[in-house]
């Protein structure tokens, strides 16, 4: 038994590494985590480079850290889980070296996996392979290291040499960028060709024509073959995010055995802290008068309670008396609906034109008519609500489901009055939106038209919004 759970976990670790590599997160083994759960030296910089991946992959600002150096990374790290709440002072001890310390960054790996949902994000960034630029799906372009160290000047080069070249690739940047804005005016040009003569039929259920990648598709069919490969690893991909969903209680189970042995060798961490000593341990930054800070605070809510302390208890005394046992509710409750009854069944007499009620009664019925009916309190208001030349009405009392009908109908209307206002200043806000486009538009023409050294290429349908 103990095997095949042990074989569980292992599963699913490998499908949690599996998923980190198809996201092009960090490429990670499960037996790296394996020995960071028991604290192994050996395995710290692995684990910190899956964690810095990790932290980068959900820090939208945190493209400039790419290019830090070890120590700087470590200290960027260390900020940015303590700025998001994550305030362990082990982790904070680890030394910027990464000679120790596996398990504190597993834990952390663990905390930001669950308090920042990488998983959902990682789901939210999925885009479907259908959905790719021609371009992307046709040319692969490696980033080549020696083309961009080429632009580099070499040393021992002289001032005026180094202008000289400067103005040489700043002559060269302005051809590229002139041949890719014409290379773009012309593929917008073929999109719209293909956009109209494809016009009625669609493969996305979202257009009504279809893409340039799918008439690629369509013209070629040999790159039909690789677009399949494509979309089987997709799912492949896809089909493991699902597993994950499914199994992921076994992951954070793990992760808790891993809390379970830091709280058993605690004293054997704390010894080893103490032995490499704090000096590179980063905290965020605190006021000097902190303590002060809170005790004032302190002061000023327990000075506001006792302020304000006899009027809670006059309060709580009202709420005391006014306090009504469920008993008397429902007996209430019984009254109001006997009188409704002997009401409703005493009008039906009258509907039938029995008339023959003992005169007692029928001051009775008038009586509770006019408890329960709040528009005949006095016969002036029921005088003044009789039409002229028309004979005495005798009092007819409503029913339960009339009374619920009429509340229904003036619900129903005030949610209508509150939808049409509601639509109308979304109208208004559109109208706002679309005038502040067509300003920020005018203004960043007028800038471009001043300014002769750069250069702006909006798209057509921007060009033909602010034409109109």
């Amino acid at each position: 038994m103990a095997g095949s759970s042990t074989n569980n976990v292992r599963s699913v670790i490998e499908l949690f590494c599996k998923i980190l590599s198809d996201n092009k997160i960090s490429d990670v083994r499960a037996e790296t985590l394996r020995q960071g759960k028991f604290n192994r030296d050996v395995t710290t910089r692995s684990l910190w480079k899956i964690l810095f991946n990790v932290v980068c992959f959900l820090d939208k600002e945190s493209g400039s850290s790419l290019h830090l150096s070890e120590a700087g990374q470590v200290i960027f790290v260390k900020t940015r889980l303590q700025n998001w709440g994550y305030l362990s002072k082990s982790f904070a001890e680890v030394p910027s070296s990464l000679t120790t310390g596996s398990r504190e960054i597993l834990l952390a790996l663990g905390w930001v996996i669950h308090n920042k949902q990488l998983f959902t994000e990682v789901i939210r960034q999925r885009t479907s392979p259908l959905h790719v630029d021609l371009l992307s799906f046709t040319q692969k372009i490696p980033v080549d290291a020696a083309a961009y160290h080429s632009f580099q000047p070499p040393r021992g080069m002289q001032t005026k040499e180094r202008l000289q070249r400067q103005l040489l690739l700043c002559g060269k940047l302005k051809l590229k960028l002139r041949r890719l804005y014409s290379s773009q005016q012309e593929l917008a040009q073929l999109r719209e060709t293909i956009r109209k003569c494809t016009l009625g039929i669609s493969v996305q259920p979202e257009l009504n024509y279809l893409t340039p990648l799918e008439v690629f598709l369509l013209r070629y069919p040999e790159s039909l073959g690789r677009m399949m490969n494509i979309l089987e690893e997709d799912n492949d991909q896809l089909k493991r995010l699902l597993d994950w969903k499914e199994k992921e209680h076994v992951f954070w189970e793990w992760m808790d055995s891993v809390l379970t042995l830091k709280i058993q060798d605690q004293g054997n961490d704390e010894q080893r802290h103490e032995d490499l000593g704090n000096d590179e341990s980063v905290f965020l930054d605190t006021p000097s008068d902190i303590g002060k800070q809170v005790a004032d605070l302190r002061a000023h809510v327990r000075d506001f309670i006792l302020g304000h302390e006899e009027e809670i208890e006059t309060l709580e005394k009202l709420v005391s008396n006014k306090k009504i046992s469920s008993m008397d509710v429902e007996l209430a409750n019984f009254q109001v609906e006997r009188e409704l009854f002997e009401l409703s069944h005493r009008f039906s007499l009258y509907e039938n034109g029995n008339f023959d009620i003992p005169y007692a009664e029928q001051n009775d019925v008038k009586r509770k008519a006019s408890i329960h009916q709040p528009g005949n309190l006095s016969s002036n208001a029921v005088n003044n609500g009789r039409r002229k030349g028309q004979r005495n009405q005798r009092y007819v009392p409503q029913t339960t489901e009339y009374i619920k009908a009429c509340k229904e109908a003036e619900v129903t209307e005030s949610v209508q009055v509150e939808i049409s206002a509601l639509q109308q200043e979304v109208e208004n806000l559109e109208q706002e939106l679309k005038q502040i486009q067509i300003n920020n538009l005018k203004r960043l023409q007028s800038i471009t038209e001043q300014d002769y050294s750069s250069i702006c290429i909006l798209p057509r349908h921007f060009k033909q919004f602010l034409s109109s």
